[in-house]
This record gives structure tokens, sequence and C-alpha cells, in this order.
């Protein structure tokens, strides 16, 4: 049987470039080699595509790892970034593109549009569901729109911090288009608030912010596969007071991730519906994560932003979820290596 040819795209220009090359190095150790014929695309820091060969050894520096993919002669003389037939391979045809990109010109639209325009299928959301997602405020609009609960917000542009006195404190304060909480401060003194506030515009590419108000309670993540929604995942820091920040995220010694989470029956069905729910108002397909705040007081699921291309290590949340739903990594994998090509149809 004709083994299946996929491009694994990763890197990237945002500040999520070292967690992309970690779950890109996850997918290529996990892909069958009997059934796929693997290709590694690394986009530099600089936004540079660099080809197949350098890009393995890219990618087996920045994780650190060795792999034994044969990348022909042929392959390592093409300039991927100067031509749009890019996936029309020197030796073979790409067949599907699994992009493991996250954050800005990786998971906002941008490189969808591009695969978009070049024809080839690809692993997660389309342009729109891409760029509504990444878009904080666009997000909250339409959660609003479809009465998904959220936290009430205010948003602010570089330079006019006029309505500043009117946010309540304690507060969230974010870049509108961001991920792995790069940029985001919790504030709990006014004092405090114009400081993050010019840290989060600072952070963004387009100047621009998203303030909430802060829920304190248990945070949780419920990831979607297909039309499938997988166990609740709950995330508690160890540290008390601490949040799920970008050092606890990539820090496992500084996290408990408890799957299923020890939630009752009623609220994990809620967190469901509502991740559900979210997935469908923005559009989203094959994969995404919904991420929530379970408010102390009240009990209520409030969600907090969807991630289209989650982290795809074999420690990241979304194959913990896939695993305790007893699906292994390289099934996941082929899911949705398989959900991409039906888009072809």
């Amino acid at each position: 049987m004709k083994k299946i040819r996929v491009c694994v795209l990763f890197g990237g220009k945002s500040e999520e470039h070292d967690v992309s090359v970690n779950s890109a190095a996850s997918v290529v150790s996990n892909l069958d080699p009997l059934k796929y014929d693997v290709l590694p695309v690394a986009i530099s820091r600089e936004g540079r595509w660099l080809p197949p060969g350098k890009s393995l050894r890219y990618l087996a520096d920045g994780a650190k790892k060795e792999f034994t993919l044969s990348i022909s002669k042929r392959d390592e003389a093409v300039d991927l970034q100067r031509s749009l037939v890019v996936f029309e391979s020197v030796t073979s045809p790409i067949d599907v593109v699994f992009p493991v990109l996250h954050g800005p010109y990786g998971e906002d639209g941008t490189l969808q549009g591009f695969l978009e325009l070049v024809g080839v299928p690809f692993v997660g959301s389309d342009t729109l569901a891409s760029a509504l997602a990444m878009d904080k405020l666009m997000a909250k609009k339409i959660f609003i729109v479809e009465k998904i609960p959220t936290p009430p917000y205010w948003f602010f542009r570089r330079g006019d911090t006029r309505e500043s006195a009117k946010v309540s404190i304690p507060c969230v304060v974010k870049p509108m288009n961001s991920g792995s909480s790069v940029g985001i401060a919790i504030v709990k003194k006014r004092s405090e608030f114009l400081s993050a506030l010019r840290t989060a515009l600072q952070a963004d590419r387009k100047g621009e912010a998203l303030v909430e108000k802060f829920i304190s309670g248990r945070e949780i993540t419920v990831p979607v596969l297909g039309e499938e929604v997988l166990p609740v995942v709950e995330i508690r820091p160890k540290k008390k007071g601490a949040w799920f920040n970008y050092e606890v995220k990539y820090n496992s010694d500084l996290v408990d991730e408890i799957v299923p989470a020890p939630l009752s029956f009623s609220v994990t069905k809620r967190a469901q519906e509502l991740a559900l729910r979210a997935h469908h108002a923005l559009k989203c397909r094959h994969i995404s994560r919904t991420d929530m705040i379970i408010e102390e007081k009240t009990g209520k699921p409030y969600v907090l932003e969807v991630n289209t291309m989650p982290g795809m290590t074999s420690a990241s949340l979304l194959p913990k979820a896939a695993k305790a739903a007893g699906i292994s990594f390289p099934d996941l994998l082929d899911r949705l290596i398989q959900m991409a090509l039906q888009t072809r149809n």
C-alpha cells in the first residue's frame, strides 16, 4: 500500500516557537513509518522556510532528539519559501500537511490561508475559524451572541487607556492575539493595572489587549476531536496562588494535570457541552481545546478561549485527554490525518 506523504510544518515567528518544535518532534516520532512518508519543514524565528534536510537537523537540535527519516538530496535543494507550488515536491506530491504551529502566523489563519490557496489538505481549522479563535475580541463577541457564558471584558488599543477607570479589579490582562499565556497578567491592585496593560499591548503585534473580569475558581480545559468531546482536564498549579502561566504550562514539576477532572457529573457534562458549542460557534474542525474556569462560589463554568492547534507533545493536555478516552497518541495522529484527507473530497 502506498504511504501517505505528510508534511509536518513547525517552528514559526511567534513566541511559541520552542513549543512548536517540541510538538513537531512528538508528532514526527509517533507517525507510523509503515503508513507515512514524513517530510519535516521548519519555519525559522525570522520566518524563513527551511528545506527538509535542514529542517530535520533543526528539529533534532531544538528537541534534543535523534530522527532517522530519509530525506533525499533533491529535497534538500528545494527552496520552499520561493514558490507557491512548494507542496508539489520534487520527489512526490504532499498528500496532507500537519501544521504544528502555535500562536501568531501559525494558528491565526495566516498559514491556513496559504495552505488553502495552494490547495493542499491540512490538519486543523480553516482560515476563518483559526482567525476567529485567535482574535480574543471576536471570539468573545461570538460567545456572547451564542449565549456561551464568558467573563465580562474591556478592550484596549495602544495609546488609548481612557476607559481604564471602568475596569473592575481584580482582572486578567491579555494581549489580543497570542497563546501559551504570553504577556498575560492577573491584576489584583488598581495601581498595577496600567503597567500590566502596557505589557500586554506591547506583546501584541497589533497593539491590542483584552481585559477580563477575574473569576476565582478551578481551571479546566476540554478538548474536542472531530465531533467527540474528550475527558475534562483539571489544571492545578502546585504553588499556592499560582496560575497556569507560560512557566507553569511547560514545567511538569509546577503543575498537576488531572484527567478525568474530579468534577460532579453535572459540571462535567456542562463543561463538555460548552466546549462543543464553542467549537461549533467558531466553526472549528478536526481539533480544538477550550479553556474554562469553574467559578468557586457557583460552580458555573465560564469559557475563556479556544485553541485550534493545542500542544501536541505526548505530555500535552489534549493527548492526555485522548489517552484517558482510550486513544493512543499514534491513533490520535491517524484520526487527524484522515479527517484532513477527507476535506479534499
